[in-house]
């Protein structure tokens, strides 16, 4: 018979319950550990590389320029991971805008104007051919802007937000993708592969 107090194995529910635990990282946590792992890798690599070079080489030896090489590969690694999570979140909205704004609506309550999401949303469905000539022309005459160049025209703290909100919505999106190929291969082999 089970006593009425646990431990704390059976609370966590032992190592896969701890896994699961640790698994639960917030946004903002993951693009900080991210931002990290990038500059610690490259700082290491080239102050390593750049040290050698200075041992073998200069002067100085080795410590000068390790310093020098921590330093630039620091500073190449942060603007490098800062680059490609603000191109991450431009794709994002601009492929699935309405899971964007809405999770920086829930995130930072940043609302993004509808005219954006729909203008956004109507160019997807254009550009997968589901969109007559007449919709392509009402969206080019209103000249609204995309959700990406809104986002990029309202500043550096837009895309801070919207770089933020990303991981948030990460899964919604692969499980998008995820249905997407699942049809895709339904079409393939009802067309290749008739049973």
């Amino acid at each position: 018979m089970p006593s009425s107090s646990s431990s704390p194995e059976e609370k966590i529910g032992g190592l896969d319950g701890l896994l699961t635990l640790i698994g639960i990282v917030p946004a903002r946590a993951r693009f900080i550990g991210g931002a990290v792992a990038s500059s610690l890798l490259s700082s290491l690599s080239l102050g390593l590389s750049f040290g050698m070079m200075g041992a073998a080489f200069l002067p100085t030896g080795p410590l000068i320029p390790f310093l020098m090489g921590s330093w630039v590969g620091h500073t190449f690694g942060l603007y490098h991971h800062y680059r490609q999570s603000r191109n991450d979140s431009l794709t994002v909205a601009r492929n699935f805008p309405s899971i964007l704004a809405h999770a920086m609506w829930t995130e930072f309550g940043v609302i993004v104007p509808s005219d954006v999401v729909s203008a956004t949303e109507e160019r997807c469905r254009q550009h997968n051919g589901k969109v007559d000539k007449q919709i392509a022309q009402d969206i080019a005459k209103k000249n609204a802007a995309m959700m990406d160049q809104w986002i990029q025209l309202q500043g550096y703290k837009m895309v801070g937000f919207a770089i933020l909100s990303v991981p948030q919505c990460a899964e919604n999106i692969e499980e998008i993708q995820r249905q997407e190929r699942n049809n895709l291969m339904q079409d393939h082999q009802e067309k290749f592969c008739p049973t």
